[in-house]
């Protein structure tokens, strides 16, 4: 997904997050320095951030992404475009694969009448 994030020091271009069984790595890009948001002056930096998950260690994902980075950052950018379903959406999407198999088989059965 992608986000305008925020931070009070200058983030690293890309980050390894344990997280479940996997990896969680954060790419970002357009890392700029800004004048931060509050009345208080000074300046944070923010950046467009992309993520993609890689089922192995963090020694293992980091070497995998060093090795193509330029393919796993267009995966997270295109994770980014199209956001996983819900899993309202997947029941839902399960449940009308089912539908038209069960009126495929009726089908089949009746001899197409």
């Amino acid at each position: 997904m992608k986000v305008k994030t925020f931070y009070g020091e200058q983030p690293e271009a890309v980050s390894y997050y344990p997280s479940g069984d996997g990896v969680t790595v954060r790419f970002r890009e357009n890392i700029e320095e800004v004048p931060a948001p509050s009345e208080d002056g000074g300046t944070v930096w923010q950046a467009d951030e992309y993520s993609a998950f890689i089922r192995c260690g963090v020694e293992m994902a980091r070497r995998r992404v060093e090795a193509n980075f330029a393919l796993w950052l267009a995966l997270a950018k295109a994770n980014a475009a199209d956001p996983p379903p819900t899993p309202t959406e997947r029941i839902q999407a399960q449940l009308e694969e089912q539908a038209d198999a069960l009126i495929e088989l009726a089908e089949i059965i009746c001899g197409g009448e």
